[in-house]
Formats: structure tokens, C-alpha cells, sequence
């Protein structure tokens, strides 16, 4: 949606005559306050009190360990849900709304304890693609020395990416384009090494023009 104003002005009078579209609200990000983990279960199971999510979103959950299909469970009208992903974490949440829009995701360890990055170390994690049309994702470091990052697909998907292994001096920057050629939604695995250790994911998915 765009916003769209029309400006009209004579001498020393300026009239504005504006209309507009409001943007569609992204969901609010799951709350990591919220979610906790189920006893008593031998793997790892996931409950959302009332309120962790939006109402009658739909919660999606990505095995960052795996290869499987992300699995989704809708919460209640009260914004609860429970969901036990099979595969292997950490474990990623994104809550979608039933137009496709997106949370800002959230990343838990199997005890629901929050994953947080480095903040020396600053990129995207989500990255929306038209098909066919690449875009960029832009890695700053500022970790003090420089970091090597080893860059894959989580699994097997329909995305391009420029590059899958480079330096990234300190106090420099560079772009990783990406490219899907037909509908697709996957984890993009940034594995980092140097100054800091860690792996980034960043969520690609592809959206209507």
C-alpha cells in the first residue's frame, strides 16, 4: 500500500487534499515473557500464556537445527497456543496473520530461553522477495577485528545467494544478494567465526508485487 497525497497551492494559500490507505499492521512479535515450555514432555513442547501472541494469529515455528518444513499452530482468541516442533533447535517464532503478514521473529533455545546476537555484528533477520527481482541483505561489522561467514540454506529451497563464503573486515560492510525464482519461504544460516561465534538466520520469503 502507498500513501498518496495530492498538493495543490495558489498564491499565498497552499491547500492540501490528501488521501490514504493505511498500511496493514504487522502482528505484534511473539513475547518471549509469555512462552515457556511444557513439563513432563521428552521433547521440546512450547506453551504460549494468553497474550503471547495476537488473537488468532498463526504461529509458525522453524527447527534452526533441521531441515523440516516449519510447523504452524493457530492461537486462541486470547492469543494462547501450544505447539512441539519435531525437529532440532534452536527454534524460531513468527506470528502471521491470515493476509501473510509477518512478525519480527523470535529465537529460543529448548528451554525457551531468548537467543540474543551480538550487537557488534549488525543484518536483517527477514528478508521479503518478489520473484525473480534480488534484493540485498547488509552485514555491518563492528566486532573489532574481522569475521568470516559461511552462508547456506537451512534446506534445499528455490533462492539464490551471491556468495557462500567471504571476510568482512572491521568497520566494513557488505551486501548478500538473494534472489528467489519461484514462490518460496526458507532459513537463510549465517555461520560466523572471528571475532565473535555464532550463527545468524535470517527468515526469506517471497511476497505478491
Amino acid at each position: 500500500m502507498r500513501f498518496l497525497a495530492f498538493l495543490r497551492c495558489s498564491i499565498g494559500v497552499c491547500v492540501c487534499a490528501c488521501t490514504a490507505t493505511p498500511l496493514p499492521e504487522a502482528p505484534a512479535a511473539p513475547s518471549p515473557d509469555l512462552i515457556d515450555t511444557e513439563s513432563g514432555t521428552s521433547m521440546n513442547a512450547f506453551v504460549g500464556e494468553a497474550g503471547s501472541v495476537d488473537p488468532d494469529v498463526i504461529v509458525r515455528v522453524w527447527s534452526l537445527g533441521d531441515t523440516i518444513p516449519p510447523q504452524d499452530t493457530r492461537a486462541d482468541d486470547e492469543g494462547a497456543f501450544a505447539i512441539q516442533p519435531t525437529g532440532a533447535g534452536p527454534f524460531r517464532f513468527e506470528a502471521l496473520d491470515d493476509e501473510g503478514n509477518r512478525s519480527a521473529p523470535l529465537d529460543l533455545d529448548g528451554e525457551a530461553n531468548v537467543l540474543r546476537a551480538d550487537e557488534c555484528l549488525r543484518m536483517a533477520t527477514q528478508l521479503a522477495l518478489e520473484i525473480d527481482n534480488a534484493d540485498v541483505i547488509s552485514i555491518e561489522n563492528g566486532c573489532g577485528a574481522p569475521v568470516d561467514l559461511m552462508v547456506e540454506f537451512r534446506a534445499p529451497a528455490p533462492i539464490e545467494v551471491s556468495t557462500a563464503m567471504v571476510r568482512v573486515a572491521n568497520d566494513d560492510s557488505i551486501d548478500l544478494s538473494v534472489r528467489a525464482t519461484e514462490a518460496a519461504e526458507e532459513i537463510l544460516r549465517v555461520q560466523v567465526s572471528g571475532a565473535i561465534t555464532e550463527t545468524r538466520a535470517v527468515t526469506v520469503f517471497t511476497v505478491s508485487p
